[in-house]
């Protein structure tokens, strides 16, 4: 079919040309065109700036760099103001990392567009300014190329709006890759203030009674001193504050707390007194009930002291040989008549220690004593004080006490408790010290602490050089334990004596300051927290190369401001359409580029090689004209058509636009998915990829390196989207005729990319929808990905065998002090003074195991770690039967030489368990009236195995006693433990049931449960508890239970819950001190077990973040699909060379019919596309994409003309 050609003659206005009449016969013209737009008197002939490069647009660029300037920096004072910029977990990270990113990306997005427009309007800017060679000009093309090589040929011409452009384009792709790490969580220290806290109790001096019986505040003391325990609630070494209720208004992590509190805290001022004089020893007959009584006469820097002591059965004699350790309370007053008659105020305490050599016939002034037998005497004198003053009191999350230190602040008052005085808490600690309660004691009856103390003692070691004729107060042997010191004689020293009792005072009063000098209360205070959080922190690399490259962007973008190309061109000339109406107006440059449209560029720009190029606006009749004007071409120069010379035409194929190219895309990103599946399944089986250190530089590997791979997809997918927005349009109309529309005013790369998508959509162009959804998807890459790795707080682990290094025996071994010290740790373990030793929890009690791989140096050099292991343990329980009334008979009879006190005697009856057909049980019920009464009984029948010693329990009110036997046994359970190494210290047990099974000689008699319990040191109590029944009523913590809860067969169970839960806190420490036997080691049975160490990060891959990125990556490889199905017809002869410059675009349109005055009227190069379509230019008429004309004939040529093209 014959086409239009440039040949046709122009017909007169209203006229229908040759061509017209032709195209219309075929289909072509769809409507009649409109009036001329030089007849619109309202024609916009002003010059076309596009909206990226005026400089209000510009500005806001700037102005953006200014906010994000600010922003980060708010981010980095917030960060270091707060230690964070705010609280979150790992599990939703992506609520911070995806912000920076993002906000980033849709910033290059819009940037993308003000490079692209630079690029395009350099070669009219150039062209506006000044007369060009072609090469400079209309071959000029900075759009198609890759940003680097453009950079560089940019540089080389001193192209600078060009340079400007593509430089902010850069270091804005650096800028974002940089931001996915600007934001990290990590766990960090944080305070907050103002959090109120209640105070349980407050100072009062109402509870405090000098002759109280309480002496946990000593055993407390004790406690800690032996076994390192935690100091009671609301004490520490030195003071004493409210317990205070953190159950409201505190994190449940760990953290610590910062309270200014009224505190407590003790002290002694002590000097060492000279001894003067020792009186001499009285007649006999002075002797008052055979007690003397001498005087020591000592001497302070402040005071003058004298002493009144006595010694029993006459004055020290040859025969005498000891060592003595006393307290006493004097006046400052040399008067002996005055000794304790002073205020309280001025009574002082001093300490002697002290020894009587043998040879001595009394004690003598120490200057007449005899150098070779001298008596040795130490003296401290002590004024004590107390202070209840403000402190900042720091706290553990377990209330522990940390640190105190005195406020100073004299707007806080002091506290001043009237009725004691500093004195009196000295005399109350000595009172602890020396309480005359009862208690059975290795067979006889004594006072109760020290028949405790010489347990400990005992079991401590210390006082080795224990003597008979030793007359120590218990408050030495108390300061022996507190100082560990083996050897009585270190107390002789002074300074030892004077620095121990200072230290032991400060300890002492502080727990009996909280004991009795505090009662109930609510008061309010405000707590400071500190607590360990995972914190949004903000990384200092990442901030400053953000804030440098933000800081070097601004006189860039200011640059640009200055130098871009503004009003250099009269209208849009992206379009083919927009080209067009200024190709149409540019007479002499269509002439000399028609029939260039199938040559190459490098033909083209020969022939353009002496052409000089400029741009003008022209007066004439019909108004401005604006136009590019071409002089000193030489027409012979004007290559002839490449199809008439019968070459091939070598048509132009970028490389991003085939499919071997678009092949290896979709594969790249197939091998991503696959890639950051398998990483996701890893990461979710091992608990994470790998150990990574939270902070330090490695973290910013994870975090740029998957940033840096999807910056890489991005520019591929890109690559190919802007080829494709290059060819899509010349593709199209190279398939089939197209309206102007759809094809000529359509350019993709001048459009953001949701509004491409918009126009695809409305025009179905559906290969330009799926490259511009694809390059819509890749920003989302990066986004998404600076949330894809996190580092999160995890334990690592390693498998090790455990060794069993011993085994335990049903029963102790009769030698050994395991009673006394078994005794010792259960009182203390009743009264909470203690933790569990080793090896023991509450009825439990393990093997000692070790690590047979690790060394304990090894095991140190750890850390903190803990180990989890599955490990048989043992349990002590009882099987009781109730006796029921028909199975005992009960005789109650009152002694008439005794009076008052009810007797019975009690016959029990259990043939079934033993030989034996009655146990007699016959004591006196050491109680009052109808008081509760209870007793013991532990019995052996001389027919009854030792295995079958059963628990006889008698209990009730007088006239109504109930019988309970208890038989003892061992069971063996499996206990899932985890320990904190390197000790073994037991951190947390679970039983599991299923495995408990009772040894095949696990039977235990229940003799240990009366002997530990006899052991103890329990005071006696008036209403004649036996020992079980006073620890079961006294000093446990039952909550108010009554005799009456225990009698009767409903009350059974509760008694037997009781009798097992001592039984199971006192008999694993019978076993554990006394009942271990060695194992061989190259014997030992092993275990497998756990170690964890704590506080180690793992690399985590997010799954939501993995999901997305599946998601957004396999859109992108349907789009790139769509993608090569929609351009294969023809894909590959579309377009001879790459047509993004002026001169190659044009050469497509040049000699075209299409650039005719009735197609393109005059003004049409002013008019905007919204104008160009209200004035029906390009209207009703079909275009394409070919050759035009008969083939071998001169006018034959390739490129867009109205009609269908070959």
């Amino acid at each position: 079919m014959t086409q239009s050609s440039p040949n046709n003659p122009v017909m007169a206005e209203g006229e229908p040309t040759p061509a017209d009449s032709l195209l219309k016969a075929n289909g072509m013209i769809l409507a009649e065109t409109s009036i001329p737009i030089s007849d619109s008197k309202s024609t916009n002939e002003q010059m076309w700036t596009p909206f990226w490069l005026r400089r209000g647009t510009l500005a806001a660029f700037i102005l953006s760099y200014i906010l994000l300037i600010i922003g980060i920096v708010i981010l980095l004072v917030v960060d270091r103001k707060s230690d964070g910029i705010a609280t979150s977990e790992s599990r939703l990270h992506y609520l911070w990392t995806y912000g920076p990113t993002a906000i980033l990306s849709v910033l290059a997005a819009f940037w993308g567009q003000a490079e692209h427009r630079s690029k395009q309007m350099l070669p009219w800017g150039i062209l506006r300014s000044r007369p060009s060679k072609a090469s400079s000009t209309l071959f000029l093309d900075y759009v198609s190329e890759t940003q680097i090589w453009a950079l560089y040929k940019s540089l080389r011409s001193s192209h600078f709006p060009v340079v400007f452009s593509i430089t902010v384009s850069l270091l804005i792709k650096i800028l974002t890759l940089v931001s996915t790490g600007l934001l990290v969580l990590q766990y960090q220290t944080v305070s907050r203030g103002n959090k109120p806290v209640t105070a349980l109790d407050s100072f009062n001096q109402s509870n405090y009674n000098l002759t109280s019986d309480d002496g946990l505040p000593l055993w407390d003391t004790v406690a800690m001193s032996i076994y390192n325990k935690s100091f009671p609630l609301g004490t520490s070494q030195k003071y004493a504050v409210p317990t205070l209720d953190f159950k409201n208004n505190m994190p449940k992590n760990n953290y610590t707390a910062d309270i200014i509190l009224p505190a407590f805290s003790a002290d002694m001022a002590c000097e060492t007194a000279e001894v003067t004089r020792l009186s001499d020893c009285p007649d006999e007959e002075t002797w008052e009930d055979d007690f003397i009584t001498m005087q020591i006469h000592f001497t302070t820097p402040s005071c003058n002291f004298v002493k009144l002591w006595q010694w029993e059965d006459g004055c020290p004699s040859k025969s005498h040989n000891f060592r003595f350790m006393s307290s006493d309370f004097l006046s400052c007053n040399n008067s002996v008549e005055a000794l304790r008659d002073g205020p309280e105020e001025e009574l002082h305490a001093a300490f002697f220690t002290g020894r009587v050599a043998q040879g001595h016939e009394a004690l003598h002034p120490l200057g007449e004593l005899d150098t070779k037998h001298p008596t040795y005497l130490s003296v401290v004198v002590c004024k004590p004080s107390y202070t209840i003053a403000p402190a900042t009191v720091s706290f553990d999350n377990e209330q522990s006490i940390l640190s105190v230190q005195r406020t100073g602040d004299s707007s806080l008052p002091d506290q001043h408790l009237p009725d004691i005085a500093p004195i009196n808490i000295i005399q109350r600690i000595l009172r602890m010290t020396t309480i005359q309660g009862t208690a059975h004691h290795d067979g006889e009856y004594v006072t109760t602490w020290d028949a405790l103390l010489s347990d400990v003692v005992n079991l401590q070691g210390v006082y080795s050089d224990k003597s008979e004729d030793d007359q120590f107060d218990s408050l030495f042997l108390i300061l022996m334990i507190f100082l560990k010191r083996k050897l009585a004689a270190s107390l002789m020293d002074p300074k030892i004596l004077k620095d121990g009792l200072t230290d032991l005072f400060n300890t002492l009063a502080a727990q009996m300051a909280k004991s009795q000098l505090m009662v109930p209360d609510s008061q309010r205070y405000n707590a400071t927290v500190h607590l360990t959080e995972q914190r949004i922190r903000v990384r200092e690399l990442s901030f400053f190369w953000m804030l440098g490259i933000l800081v070097v962007l601004i006189p860039l973008t200011a640059g640009l401001s200055v130098v871009a190309p503004r009003g250099v061109v009269s209208r849009d000339p992206g379009s083919i359409g927009g080209l067009a109406t200024i190709l149409a107006r540019s007479h002499n440059l269509a002439k000399y580029l028609s029939g260039m449209g199938s040559a190459q560029i490098s033909v083209m720009k020969k022939a353009f090689e002496n052409a000089s190029c400029t741009s003008q606006i022209s007066h004439t009749e019909m108004g401005k004209t604006f136009s590019v004007e071409v002089s000193r071409f030489k027409e012979s120069d004007q290559p002839q058509s490449e199809d008439a010379e019968g070459h091939r035409v070598k048509w132009w194929h970028p490389s991003s636009l085939t499919a071997t190219h678009k092949f290896l895309v979709i594969c790249l990103l197939v091998a991503i998915i696959v890639a950051l599946e398998l990483l996701l399944q890893q990461s979710l089986k091992h608990g994470g990829l790998m150990e990574v250190e939270d902070r330090g530089s490695i973290r910013y590997t994870w975090v740029y390196i998957p940033a840096a791979v999807m910056i890489l997809v991005q520019l591929l997918v890109g690559m190919t989207g802007s080829s494709s927005n290059i060819m899509l349009v010349y593709h199209e109309l190279r398939i089939s005729p197209s309206t102007a529309s759809r094809t000529l005013m359509n350019d993709p790369q001048s459009l953001l990319t949701l509004h491409a998508i918009y126009r695809s959509i409305s025009q179905r162009h559906w290969a330009i929808l799926a490259m511009s959804l694809a390059l819509l998807l890749t920003p989302f890459l990066t986004i998404v990905t600076s949330g894809l790795y996190y580092a999160e707080s995890s334990s690592a682990t390693e498998s090790v065998s455990l060794k069993i290094r011993d085994h335990l025996l049903p029963e102790p071994e009769t030698d050994g002090s395991w009673e006394e010290t078994s005794a010792f740790i259960s009182y203390m373990l009743i009264n909470n003074s203690i933790s569990y030793p080793n090896w023991t929890r509450h009825g439990l009690v393990f093997p000692e195991l070790s690590i047979s791989s690790l060394s304990e140096a090894e095991l140190s050099a750890m850390g903190p770690v803990n180990l989890t292991a599955t490990v048989p343990a043992l349990r002590p329980s009882l099987n009781c039967t109730f006796v029921q009334p028909d199975q005992m008979n009960r005789t109650y009879y009152t002694d008439d030489e005794s009076g008052s006190f009810p007797t019975a005697e009690v016959d029990i009856y259990y043939a079934s368990e033993c030989n034996s057909t009655y146990i007699s049980w016959d004591k006196g019920i050491w109680s009052i009236g109808y008081n509760a009464s209870q007793n013991i009984a532990n019995l052996e029948s001389y027919t009854c195995p030792h295995d079958k010693v059963l628990l006889v329990a008698v209990y009730g009110s007088s006239y109504d006693l109930n019988a309970t036997l208890c038989e003892g046994y061992l069971e063996q359970v499996n206990v899932e433990t985890r320990f904190s190494l390197p000790n073994f210290d037991i951190i947390s047990t679970n039983l599991v049931e299923s495995t408990a099974r009772r040894l095949p000689n696990g039977s235990v008699s229940l003799a240990y449960l009366m002997d530990v319990s006899g052991s103890m040191g329990i005071p006696r109590p008036l209403n004649g508890y036996s020992d079980l029944f006073t620890i079961m009523f006294e000093l446990a913590d039952n909550d108010g239970l009554r005799l009456e809860d225990l009698t009767g067969e409903k009350g059974f169970p509760k008694l037997v819950q009781q009798f097992e839960w001592y039984w199971r806190l006192m008999y694993p420490q019978v076993l554990n001190i006394g009942a271990r036997k060695s194992s061989p080691i190259d014997t030992a049975p092993t275990l497998s077990a756990t170690i964890i160490q704590p506080n180690h990060f793992r690399l985590q891959q997010s799954a939501a973040s993995t999901r997305v990125l599946e998601a957004l990556l396999g859109a992108l490889v349907l789009c790139m699909a769509v993608s090569v199905w929609a351009m294969n017809n023809r894909a590959g002869e579309v377009l001879p060379k790459n047509p993004c410059s002026i001169g190659a675009a044009g050469s497509l349109i040049a000699g075209a019919a299409m650039l005719k005055e009735d197609v393109i009227p005059p003004g049409a190069e002013w008019c905007d596309d919204k104008e160009l379509e209200k004035r029906g230019v390009f209207h009703g008429y079909l275009f394409s994409l070919g050759w035009w004309g008969e083939k071998g004939t001169e006018g034959r040529r390739y490129g867009v003309d109205i009609g269908k093209a070959e």
